[in-house]
């Protein structure tokens, strides 16, 4: 995997996304993720938020790693 300090992470998709129930001001919503699938520098990732044990967000997000300008 590239050097952390040397990289970007940037958000470049979605193929699913749910906002089943709102998360307000003083919420901690507790964050899962899980790695699908990665190849190169692009990858599929799905994560679930939940508060107090209820689902707030589930998505599955698509990402790609790029080199910092100047590294």
């Amino acid at each position: 995997m590239p050097e952390k300090e040397k990289n970007f992470i940037y958000l470049s998709g979605s193929e699913i996304a749910k906002l089943p129930r709102p998360v307000r001001p003083g919420d901690q919503p507790h964050v899962k993720r899980l790695l699908r699938n990665r190849r190169n520098n692009f990858g599929k990732m799905q994560g679930r938020a939940t508060v107090d044990g209820k689902l707030a967000a589930e998505a599955v997000v698509l990402f790609a790693i790029v080199e910092k300008p100047g590294s």
